[in-house]
């Protein structure tokens, strides 16, 4: 059970991270969309958050730095929520961005959650 609620579970939660990281850089101009159009220099946006992302599962999986990997990740969120969900909650994909807002809003509490379980950079057992 513990390698269960430990092992599997930290590994589960940096599995998409990591693969979203890689979409950015094998899809790059459906994942560029994506981007604000207020932001400067999309690709150099859309290439570093690919890497951090990418760089993050590696290290939650690693059992590394878990701590600033998930604190990262939630900050990284909470200005996804706010640059592309709540915008997109005023526009047509009204239900797309709700749906999103609310999964991200959870990745944000797993994020936490892993984050606040551990000490000096590896997981408490």
């Amino acid at each position: 059970m513990k390698f269960l609620t430990t092992t599997l579970a930290r590994v589960l939660l940096a599995i998409p991270f990591g693969v979203i990281g890689l979409m950015h850089f094998l899809q790059p101009n459906q994942m560029v969309q994506l981007v604000p159009d207020y932001f400067p220099q999309p690709m150099i946006w859309l290439y570093s958050v690919g890497a951090l992302l990418i760089l993050a599962s590696v290290l939650i999986m690693s059992n590394r730095l878990v701590k600033a990997a998930c604190l990262g990740l939630a900050a990284y969120i909470v200005v996804l929520i706010f640059t592309v969900h709540v915008p997109g909650l005023m526009g047509e994909g009204m239900d797309q961005a709700m749906n999103s807002l609310l999964k991200d809003t959870g990745l944000i509490g797993g994020c936490l959650l892993l984050a606040g379980q551990q000490r000096r950079g590896t997981l408490v057992r």
